[in-house]
């Protein structure tokens, strides 16, 4: 029974740890979790947790994410540029 309680606390991050294995700030960490758009967080007691499994899946759909935001970044520059240049 204990080494099961141990696995799981090894998957179990905090928010230091979690924002060092991102590559990321703690506060960048709070504050997408505060907006709902960080990777899933577990509260228990006071402590935030993150589960290292959640995070591995929030990383893996993070890139299309990224590259669809700047596609869309592009697609309303070059709208833009379109409207400027009919001027």
């Amino acid at each position: 029974m204990t080494d099961i309680i141990a696995q799981q606390a090894g998957e179990l991050l905090t928010t230091k740890e979690a924002a060092a294995y991102l590559r990321s700030t703690e506060n960048s960490l709070r504050s997408s979790r505060c907006t709902g758009h960080g990777p899933p967080s577990h509260k228990v007691g006071s402590a935030v947790l993150y589960r290292r499994s959640e995070l591995d899946h929030y990383l893996a759909n993070l890139k299309p994410y990224i590259e669809s935001r700047r596609d869309n970044k592009l697609a309303k520059l070059d709208k833009k540029k379109g409207a400027l240049n009919m001027d």
